[in-house]
């Protein structure tokens, strides 16, 4: 996710937006791997998690979503929780999600 539009942040709604579609986005993907690899139910379990977190993004509190915006100038850790979601990585909301990428980027 970029959280960055021509150098500047987004707001509170935006960052939700962005979220839910990077949610949305790698459920999808997910998705087609499913296809891929019809044998490994993984990659639908994945799917159906992201799909949760797309669902709980308006969950995710103000003060949170800012300091989640200030932190994630660094995409590629993003991406990397998004990918270990449904697989090494099982966050129950979305909130929990941005709690942990924040304590990922903080060492804490």
């Amino acid at each position: 996710m970029t959280l960055t539009t021509s150098g500047t942040k987004p707001t509170a709604s935006e960052a939700r937006e962005l979220l839910q579609m990077d949610f949305s986005n790698t459920a999808d993907r997910h998705r087609e791997k499913a296809k891929e690899y019809p044998d490994d139910p993984r990659h639908l379990e994945a799917a159906e998690l992201l799909d949760r977190l797309a669902a709980s993004v308006n969950e995710v509190n103000e003060d949170l979503l800012q300091t989640y915006i200030r932190l994630s100038e660094d995409s590629e850790v993003h991406g990397e929780m998004l990918r270990a979601v449904g697989f090494s990585s099982s966050p129950a909301s979305a909130f929990e999600f941005v709690s942990e990428f924040i304590s990922e980027r903080t060492g804490g």
